[in-house]
């Protein structure tokens, strides 16, 4: 069989994420982005995350559900593997304290609206119970990178929405957190997996690492 080209996927740069961030911010959709960058989930699964999936005491966010889709309806679904099923812990206090404030605004807005609050809505979703289809976010996504001219910034190839979730994968890399927890925190069976599409070289942790080299084979 022919080999599998994956396709090329590149990291934002911080220059990029924060210039990026602040028309989110601006436009209101801030926390989509900011809970993907900070989490790395996949689009469907950031589309079925529920109230109840967010532990504000221990900081800690559970995947346990996705969004799919036929050719005419969306759906909610198991995660993609046993292995999708998973949890993240520690996450930034800055993304919990954006989420308190959605989940305040999201009360309110029931109470306004007559609807009681549960913790079986969708965090990106609406009152009525209804989630957010995942094209949407790609439909928000395209207009705030337009806005920003980031496309063709990067190799002439257009930034998309799952290079927040390559950028993640790549930031945890040269930060130190080791292949497998990685691909535990991607919801990959496989470190080679995550590191195969998501984690791009470094060239500053390759230049570093060649010079480690070099120091071990001084004479």
């Amino acid at each position: 069989l022919p080999k599998v080209e994956h396709k090329e996927m590149k990291t934002l740069t911080a220059d990029q994420l924060s210039a990026f961030f602040q028309e989110a911010r601006d436009s209101g959709v801030y926390e989509l982005y900011y809970l993907d960058l900070a989490t790395g989930l996949r689009r469907g699964e950031l589309c079925a995350l529920k109230w109840k999936n967010v532990d504000f005491k221990s900081s800690t966010i559970r995947v346990e559900a996705a969004i799919g889709h036929t050719d005419n309806e969306f759906y909610i679904k198991g995660p993609k593997s046993i292995s999708s099923r998973r949890a993240i812990p520690n996450c930034p206090k800055d993304l919990m304290k954006d989420l308190a404030k959605r989940e305040a605004d999201m009360k309110s807005e029931c109470a306004n609206l007559g609807v009681e609050f549960s913790d079986e809505l969708f965090v990106l979703g609406f009152p009525d119970g209804s989630f957010l289809k995942p094209p949407r976010i790609n439909d928000a996504w395209r207009a705030l990178a337009k806005a920003l001219k980031l496309h063709g910034v990067l190799n002439k190839n257009t930034v998309t929405f799952h290079d927040l979730r390559h950028s993640f994968a790549t930031y945890a890399v040269s930060n130190g957190i080791d292949p497998r927890t990685l691909a535990s925190l991607m919801g990959h069976s496989k470190a080679s997996m995550t590191l195969d599409r998501y984690a791009s070289a470094d060239p500053k942790a390759t230049a570093s690492a060649m010079g480690t080299l070099g120091r071990l084979y001084k004479e």
